[in-house]
């Protein structure tokens, strides 16, 4: 597919979509201890439209041509456009998107970016636009989030190595000489419930997370090409960036799909009877 390297968006992007997918990377979790946004991604619910990502290279000398060349094996065509700085991207380049978006006909839809008890990335964007003195031009931005819809209509109970305690954890290790590599490259989930059924322990838990709800519920055809965020954020830290903007595509691309399952399955409608939908 046919990916293009550009230095601004035109405003043509996302004229046919309803809804779109929204996620960021970070350096961290720390944003109000300077960990900075790394890419934006936003992918369309119309074919007509082009998936964007927006990059941060903080100013690393990024070779655009190898950039391209990097990206070219996408399984989609996209724009990526690139910014010397944090500052640079949000307030010129996500701005410019934002400000494109007919607040009336059009929405920006999230897992766990902002729910009615927390999230993620519209809080560590708020503290980050703090930090360069930006103001807030997502007022009057019509957002929706699914995690709690997953959560409260949908059942994605499993046998998790995570809901042991350490005690419990070490054991199960030791019973069937798994390493801690074993423990999350390989499929455990049938020992798990043999452990469970010999030693009396609950093993089972909601396993809610973007990429594990994901995998439980339904498969969208993309492939995460790390195991965990701190991977990514490694090889950017390398100026490794085109795996960097593969993994923010996977998120997005889960975020529309899960969109999909949780209008056509929950009690919801529309997008407005979503609990997390509103103006941010």
């Amino acid at each position: 597919m046919s990916v293009s390297i550009k230095e601004e968006l035109d405003g043509s992007e996302f004229r046919e979509s309803e809804t779109i997918a929204f996620d960021i990377e970070t350096e961290g979790f720390a944003g109000a201890n300077g960990d900075e946004v790394t890419v934006i991604g936003l992918y369309p619910d119309s074919s007509e439209d082009t998936p964007v990502f927006l990059i941060n290279t903080k100013g690393k000398d990024i070779d655009k041509r190898e950039l391209w060349e990097n990206c070219n094996d996408f399984p989609m065509a996209a724009k990526v456009v690139v910014y010397e700085t944090e500052c640079t991207l949000l307030d010129v380049g996500f701005r410019s998107f934002i400000e494109s978006l007919n607040t009336y006909d059009q929405r920006l839809c999230g897992y766990n970016a902002e729910t009615w008890s927390g999230g993620f990335d519209i809080p560590f964007l708020r503290t980050r636009f703090m930090n360069h003195s930006i103001e807030w031009y997502l007022d009057g931005v019509y957002y929706v989030d699914i995690l709690t819809e997953v959560q409260k209509h949908i059942n994605t109970v499993e046998p998790l190595f995570k809901t042991l305690s350490e005690d419990e954890q070490e054991q199960f290790k030791e019973e069937f000489n798994y390493s801690d590599e074993d423990i999350i490259a390989e499929d455990i989930t049938d020992n798990l419930e043999s452990f469970g059924e010999t030693t009396g322990y609950n093993v089972y838990g909601d396993n809610n997370g973007l990429d594990e709800a994901h995998e439980v519920l339904c498969d969208c055809g993309v492939d995460d090409p790390y195991e965990s965020s701190k991977q990514a954020v490694e090889d950017y830290e390398n100026g490794v960036i085109a795996p960097v903007i593969y993994h923010c595509y996977t998120d997005v691309v889960r975020t529309k799909c899960m969109f999909d399952l949780v209008m056509a399955y929950t009690p919801a409608r529309e997008p407005s009877e979503l609990k997390d939908s509103g103006y941010i």
